[in-house]
């Protein structure tokens, strides 16, 4: 079994690792604005983001850590 048969996309039975984000969070420095496409928030997030921004993350399929509100 190479890694291409457990890894690389979204079919059943392949691993996935995964943050669940939002960019709304209160106090959070990703600025979205109401034109900003979905690309557009991912790279902002993934330049000024941080752990203010995750609800969840995944591991394995998993989830490992959920934020308490």
């Amino acid at each position: 079994m190479t890694l291409e048969d457990k890894i690389g996309n979204f079919e059943v039975k392949k691993e996935l690792d995964a943050l669940l984000i939002d960019l709304t969070t209160a106090d959070s420095i990703v600025d979205v604005l109401p034109g900003d496409s979905i690309e557009d928030g991912i790279e902002k997030y993934l330049f000024t983001g941080d752990d203010r921004n995750i609800l969840s993350i995944y591991v394995g399929g998993k989830i490992s850590v959920q934020q308490i509100s």
